[in-house]
């Protein structure tokens, strides 16, 4: 039997939630309320509920939706969106549903690896230090935060984030292969080559951080080990353009 639940969702229209309505961009008056309304209908289009009130006024939307998904349905919904061909879409569907309820560790998990993706680091990093906040023991929140801090040039911050989420969960390949990343960038090549050590013990076959590790070691000055981890690089998959990329290295390590 359906479920129907009546959301009421404010969503205020500044330069962070500027990106979601491409189609307002240059648009004024009547044309740009009927453009960001427009978005929002075929945002929410297919997802089995009812608008029942939408207005915006002074740059502010008010919607009153009924919808028939449980939020774990609309939150597989807006991933497919995001993961396929109307990403704009299914970041605007998940900060409608952030607004009615903004603590939400898997909205903001979601949400701030959605913006992540799209290089809007500053959103990105607003929201999962939000998550990590909330959930302390959110790992991979703290590891996609510490992933988005790297990114965004802030190095020691990442890493530091990387270092908790490796202490809280000692078995995370993607908290070890993004710490280790974020010391090579801090030029801390033996620490970094540790943490990579690990990561490929996790995964054996996880030919980026055998890729990785090999770079950590060659930065420590460890070559024989590190045209060692090249070569499994390339035994793992020879086509790939990791592989590419360790053969280019090992030839430079024998050119020395």
């Amino acid at each position: 039997m359906e479920v129907e639940r009546m959301h009421a969702f404010m969503l205020v229209l500044d330069k962070k939630s500027r990106g979601l309505f491409p189609e307002a961009g240059g648009k004024s008056g009547r044309a740009f309320n009927k453009a960001i309304e427009d978005q929002i209908r075929a945002a929410l289009q297919g997802l089995g509920g009812e608008i029942q009130a939408l207005s915006l006024h002074k740059r502010v939307v008010r919607l009153t939706w009924k919808a028939g998904d449980e939020q774990a349905e609309l939150l597989r919904k807006a991933a497919a969106r995001l993961a396929g061909e109307r990403p704009t879409e299914g970041r605007l569907l998940l900060e409608l549903l952030l607004s009615e309820d903004p603590q939400n560790p898997e909205l903001l998990y979601a949400l701030g690896t959605a913006y992540c993706d799209q290089n809007d680091l500053e959103r990105a990093i607003e929201l999962l230090t939000r998550l990590v906040t909330v959930a302390p023991t959110h790992v991979n929140g703290r590891v996609a935060k510490g992933a988005a801090l790297l990114k965004a040039g802030r190095i020691a911050e990442g890493v530091s984030e990387l270092e908790t989420a490796v202490r809280q969960d000692p078995e995370n390949l993607w908290a070890h292969r993004s710490l280790g990343a974020g010391l090579m960038l801090l030029n801390r090549y033996t620490e970094a080559a540790a943490n990579l050590r690990l990561a490929r013990e996790i995964d054996p076959e996880d030919q980026q951080a055998w890729f990785d590790y090999a770079k950590a070691l060659e930065g420590a000055g460890e070559m024989e080990q590190a045209e060692l981890a090249y070569g499994k690089v390339i035994e793992i998959d020879g086509f790939s353009e990791v592989a590419e990329q360790a053969r280019v290295r090992k030839s430079v390590i024998r050119k020395t």
